[in-house]
């Protein structure tokens, strides 16, 4: 079996790739309902509850005149959404059609890059491609 590098990894926007993005991560959180009734000896669970999805990106001397990184900026704004695509290598990604920006952060320094991040959350269930 071959490891996966994350060296590979990459953001896009829709079409654009977001530049110098130095980290992501995606958080897949379920529920599971619990059915035990009185006089059981084990505990038992059903089905599925209500999946909450989320995720950060974090970038290093971003080039914000980019569109991807301009739609992120205006969607956290604005509080709509965009579609983003998680690469873990060159062929294999998740595809997620409605990331709502939750968090969006920048910092300056003056002997550093321009670094930042955003977190999101998910509407709807990501694809695994």
């Amino acid at each position: 079996m071959t490891a996966i590098v994350g060296k590979n990894g990459k953001v896009k926007q829709g079409t654009n790739e977001l530049a110098y993005v130095e980290s992501w991560e995606l958080s897949i959180s379920d529920e599971a309902l619990e059915t035990t009734g009185l006089g059981a000896t084990a505990r038992t669970y059903v089905g599925r509850g209500l999946p909450e999805n989320t995720g950060t990106v974090t970038w290093r001397a971003l080039d914000n005149s980019g569109t991807g990184e301009a739609a992120i900026r205006s969607a956290a704004l604005a509080g709509t959404s965009v579609a983003l695509d998680l690469y873990e290598s060159a062929t294999k990604y998740w595809k997620i059609e409605a990331a709502y920006i939750t968090s969006f952060s920048q910092t300056v320094n003056v002997d550093e890059l321009v670094s930042g991040s955003f977190e999101f959350t998910i509407s709807g269930a990501p694809e695994y491609t």
